[in-house]
């Protein structure tokens, strides 16, 4: 779990953690509890996700998923 969604969710904002990897998720989740912060947290593709006018915004922020591209686009070729 990144600052970001810490420091957004110590203000207030109501935070929705999205990754791939259970592990992730796993130390999302138990980070959120020790720093005792109501943080959802679920398991989807970026690419392809299942929320249709849900937030009022998103920011993605993502570390390590150029080869998730880099496979897209390969794809499309």
């Amino acid at each position: 779990m990144d600052f970001k969604k810490i420091e957004l969710t110590k203000r207030g904002y109501f935070v929705t953690g999205i990754d791939l990897s259970e592990p992730q998720l796993t130390k999302a989740r138990e980070k959120a509890k020790i720093n005792d912060l109501n943080i959802d947290f679920l398991k989807h593709d970026a690419r392809n996700l299942p929320f249709e006018n849900q937030f009022d915004v998103a920011i993605m922020l993502c570390e390590g998923g150029f080869p998730l591209i880099i496979k897209v686009k390969l794809l499309i070729l």
